[in-house]
């Protein structure tokens, strides 16, 4: 039988490594199993949303809250998808600012921004969803930290009697 002393320090370090991107690759997978893509799309003076989940089935009677700008911590309006995962409302264009839409279903759904310009255009927010690039930093950081931790415990043990005095 082959004892762990016997084992070079670089290849604890390399399994060390391996361990640890398989863990970042499971986590971030696990964060996007249970995702839903929402799409925003404005028409003239109306927000359409699109609710699905990322299975592609439709998130059928989600419940949708709009969040106006002037106040943001009560409901402007509220409703439900139908069964494509589609609801429209018009937006007040006279309340110019960053609104909000709640999309949920279940303990799934987003959270998503468009804006209404003081001159009364909506556009959309372009930061809500998660990029690859964020999701690659993401898993990035989680490997940095588990290979930290791998290589932290693959370092030799330094004997206690020998490094007092």
């Amino acid at each position: 039988m082959v004892s762990r002393d016997m084992i070079p320090n670089n290849i604890k370090l390399l399994f060390g490594f391996g361990i640890a991107f398989l863990v970042a690759i499971f986590i971030t997978s696990i964060s996007e199993a249970h995702g839903t893509s929402i799409e925003l799309t404005i028409n003239e003076d109306r927000v359409e949303i699109h609710a699905l989940f990322d299975t592609g089935e439709p998130m059928s009677n989600a419940q949708i809250t709009v969040y106006a700008a002037d106040n943001p911590q009560e409901a402007w309006l509220s409703g439900e998808a139908d069964a494509e995962g589609r609801y429209s409302f018009a937006v007040d264009s006279s309340i110019s600012g960053l609104w909000g839409i709640s999309v949920r279903k279940a303990s799934h759904g987003e959270l998503l921004y468009f804006d209404v310009t003081p001159n009364g255009r909506i556009t959309l927010d372009q930061a809500t969803e998660r990029t690859p690039l964020q999701t690659g930093l993401m898993a990035g950081g989680v490997l940095a930290v588990l290979g930290g931790i791998a290589w932290y415990f693959s370092r030799p043990r330094k004997n206690a009697a020998t490094s007092i005095g």
